[in-house]
């Protein structure tokens, strides 16, 4: 149920161990930076710590027409990759991150002193247009100054007879790699009751606290 700009590797993966992997996305991207983001970012001051939250973030950040001028405004500055996969999608772009995160962002916001955050004089967060509660973790810490930079947003793409098509394909197990895509593929049913009874006759894989979580309720 993974974005296609995120599968190829899964696909891969899972037919190297034998198994036949149908990918069927329930979740899209697409850039949101406007000339204002765009201007947050290459007018950066010194002293500043860019968090970078995702490799959906790298991606669409050095996607846009500004990417060597991004490069450039980046290297100046201390780069917190959140996840490997973030910093290695950065690597690949030519910024090396001063520090990588083990954790997710929300966690890491809460605990001011794992990484000092008030020594900085602004923290931007380059991140999704839907991650504006982040900004509520930063006002809490009270840090010196904030600011969400929305690089991409997410839809959920438009399927006719979905649940048909599983069920034609008779998949042993279905993953989910977020919160968000569990969310939109309950959206395709009729209620939350009949998307709980298809899925409790599946084996359900999910990747990640947000998508347990989510799961979960």
């Amino acid at each position: 149920t993974r974005s296609l700009l995120y599968t190829d590797e899964d696909i891969r993966i899972g037919q190297q161990h034998g198994f036949l992997v149908q990918n069927l996305p329930v979740i899209e991207f697409q850039s949101c930076i406007t000339d204002e983001n765009q201007n947050a970012i290459l007018s950066l001051q010194e002293n500043c710590l860019i968090v970078i939250t995702s490799q959906m973030a790298v991606h669409f950040l050095f996607e846009s027409q500004c990417r060597e001028q991004f490069q450039k405004a980046l290297h100046s500055q201390k780069v917190l990759a959140v996840g490997k996969k973030t910093a290695k999608s950065l690597r690949n772009n030519s910024i090396d991150p001063t520090i990588v995160g083990e954790y997710g962002i929300e966690q890491m916001l809460q605990s001011q002193s794992c990484l000092e955050w008030s020594k900085y004089h602004a923290v931007f967060l380059v991140t999704a247009n839907h991650k504006e509660n982040l900004l509520d973790f930063a006002n809490r810490a009270q840090f010196l100054s904030v600011k969400i930079i929305p690089v991409y947003t997410s839809y959920c793409p438009f399927y006719d007879n979905i649940i048909t098509s599983i069920n034609s394909l008779s998949p042993d197990v279905i993953s989910f790699g977020s919160g968000e895509t569990i969310k939109n593929f309950i959206s395709y049913f009729s209620s939350s009751t009949s998307a709980e009874k298809f899925l409790k006759t599946k084996t359900v894989a999910v990747l990640g606290k947000s998508a347990y979580e989510m799961a979960q309720k």
